[in-house]
């Protein structure tokens, strides 16, 4: 017999709530579940998904993204109504230059482009113009909703994405990249090493950053502060696991955490529906077995590296 040659076994909500109220047997294979049930396991589930987040860094929510610099900007917020940040920032160069008010910029290529994309544009003084794509004419031509503020040189950057990025919870191995695309390393200090610099709004390269996140934005505040816009920040970080809102959703994990999720959601739930001790122990070991399986595998395979200590 065949295999099937498909991988893409998935749960829907539901589909994963209604397996883990079976294991406690709150419901039968063969029944519905009531809408307050369904309610309750879906807040306990939301909840159980946000606590895990503490646990360490999930590799499938580690994700590059970029931050566009602003002269004289020295905090950057952090969030899907923040500052220029984006986990899939694109860019490219002023052909012809341009001057105020125009619409219609020429650029080196438009490829990737769309109608609605957030747009930037690096003008002479120094400064974002910050704009959405209106259209795109032809495989060199951008039409900006509203005309650029000031001129722009030839070879000037532009930047343009789709969406801006969600609250980071925690960033790594941050880098400024300027327009040749070359990369230099930055350190990141802690709270209080970036409350004890003397003069946090001194211009120059940006040598390091402190991370600060909070409820609904992240922040990110550099030091030096730079005075121009040609230079990029590139960071990686670890986002949040996306709610559970609706039925139908799908899990914003691989498959190999449905089976940790299902049972620890049981356990969860169990003390809601008189689940005898017997049982509930035996739940609770399977739940914990199968969460420290995949915590186990949900690790980045890297060197380590041993030097004798010579006294």
């Amino acid at each position: 017999m065949a295999t099937s040659g498909s991988v893409d076994f998935s749960l829907d909500r539901d589909e994963l709530i209604k397996d883990a109220l079976i294991d406690i047997g709150a419901v039968a294979q063969e029944d519905p579940v009531s809408a307050s049930i369904n309610a309750h396991a879906s807040r306990l589930l939301n909840m159980m998904l946000k606590a895990w987040q503490a646990d360490g860094l999930h590799l499938w929510k580690i994700r590059p993204f970029t931050i566009l610099t602003e002269n004289g900007k020295s905090m950057y917020t952090l969030s899907a109504t923040g500052d220029q940040a984006s986990l899939s920032m694109n860019d490219t160069t002023v052909a012809t230059a341009g001057v105020a008010s125009d619409t219609s910029l020429d650029v080196a290529t438009t490829t990737g482009m769309t109608a609605g994309d957030i747009i930037c544009v690096e003008l002479d003084d120094d400064t974002l113009h910050k704009d959405t794509i209106a259209s795109v004419t032809d495989s060199d031509t951008v039409v900006l909703t509203t005309g650029i503020a000031s001129a722009s040189a030839v070879g000037n950057r532009v930047y343009w994405y789709t969406t801006k990025i969600n609250r980071p919870l925690d960033i790594d191995m941050v880098t400024i990249t300027d327009g040749s695309d070359f990369s230099r390393p930055v350190r990141i200090i802690s709270r209080d090493e970036y409350r004890n610099l003397t003069n946090k709004q001194a211009a120059g390269e940006i040598v390091q950053v402190y991370f600060d996140p909070q409820r609904t934005s992240s922040n990110l505040y550099v030091y030096n502060v730079p005075n121009t816009v040609n230079k990029v920040i590139d960071l990686v970080g670890y986002f949040p696991i996306e709610d559970m809102d609706s039925a139908a959703n799908d899990f914003d994990i691989p498959q190999e955490w449905h089976l940790a999720v299902k049972t620890n959601l049981a356990v969860l739930l169990a003390p809601s529906y008189g689940q005898r001790k017997e049982q509930f122990t035996i739940l609770k070991q399977i739940a914990f077995e199968e969460k420290d399986r995949v915590m186990g595998w949900d690790k980045e395979k890297t060197s380590i590296y041993f030097s004798a200590e010579i006294r």
